[in-house]
């Protein structure tokens, strides 16, 4: 569960750069190579357009740290048109691991202050929450 939360966290993150920060070119692609004491990473992706929520943006991280590895995947869907979350963000994200895989349904505002996540675990129970909804 803990491992779930920090990648939530994560998504978060994520999304609020690659999702929702300025782009200055439309599907340019970046990589980037992080090792630590604790472990590496490889992270490749494509930027979207100069939308804050530019469809087609994606992440994708290979890591290891002691004792797991595993696959990490971002990609915005782009601005709901209808429904429930119509006006907010929607970004997928799905994590595997030796436990399997995890999948997140993200939908969130601009300003970062609405938030809906939808989750299922690699065991396949699931769960919703919202964040800044009375």
């Amino acid at each position: 569960m803990k491992k779930l939360i920090l990648a939530i966290a994560l998504l978060a993150v994520i999304a609020l750069i690659y999702g929702c920060g300025e782009k200055t070119q439309t599907g340019e692609e970046y990589e980037a190579e992080i090792t630590t004491e604790e472990g590496h990473a490889e992270i490749k992706g494509t930027a979207g357009a100069d939308e804050w929520c530019a469809a087609g943006t994606d992440w994708e991280s290979q890591w290891a740290v002691p004792g797991e590895t595993g696959m990490s995947t971002l990609k915005i869907e782009g601005i709901v048109t209808s429904g429930e979350y119509k006006g907010l963000c929607h970004a997928t994200w799905t994590q595997t691991t030796e436990e399997g895989t995890a999948k997140v349904d993200a939908y969130f505002s601009e300003d970062g202050e609405t938030a809906h996540y939808k989750i299922v675990n690699p065991d396949g129970s699931t769960f919703s929450f919202d964040l800044g909804q009375e």
